[in-house]
């Protein structure tokens, strides 16, 4: 059974937080509120053991650019570099997750905090 945990960027003092509890009812469809938002835990790690969240800027290894996990058609994934198209987790066996965890991955920022990193 997979954690289910979320983390969140607060846009006003720039800082990323674990959320400890979250009410559904304080979240609009985009995960949005107010000055913040959301993010989910994919349930996956990378190669050293850090997990995986939802807006993570992630270098998979044999490609030459960083890519932003995103969560879409119900699964958490990416969106090709070729052909622009959504690529699951779950679709690509070319990470080799043993125990949700691949040697494959790593997560070297996210998405607020670190968005040059896909201009690579």
């Amino acid at each position: 059974m997979r954690e289910i945990k979320f983390r969140a960027f607060d846009f006003k003092v720039k800082q990323m937080f674990i959320v400890k509890q979250i009410h559904i009812d304080m979240m609009n469809s985009k995960k949005h509120h107010k000055n913040r938002v959301y993010m989910q835990l994919t349930g996956l790690k990378d190669r050293n053991g850090v997990e995986i969240y939802e807006g993570d800027i992630v270098k998979m290894f044999g490609f030459d650019k960083a890519i932003e996990v995103v969560f879409k058609k119900g699964s958490f994934g990416y969106f090709g570099m070729i052909h622009k198209n959504f690529v699951s987790f779950s679709e690509n066996y070319n990470f080799n997750f043993l125990d949700n965890k691949s040697n494959e991955i790593e997560v070297i920022g996210n998405i607020h905090e670190n968005k040059e990193l896909l201009n690579d």
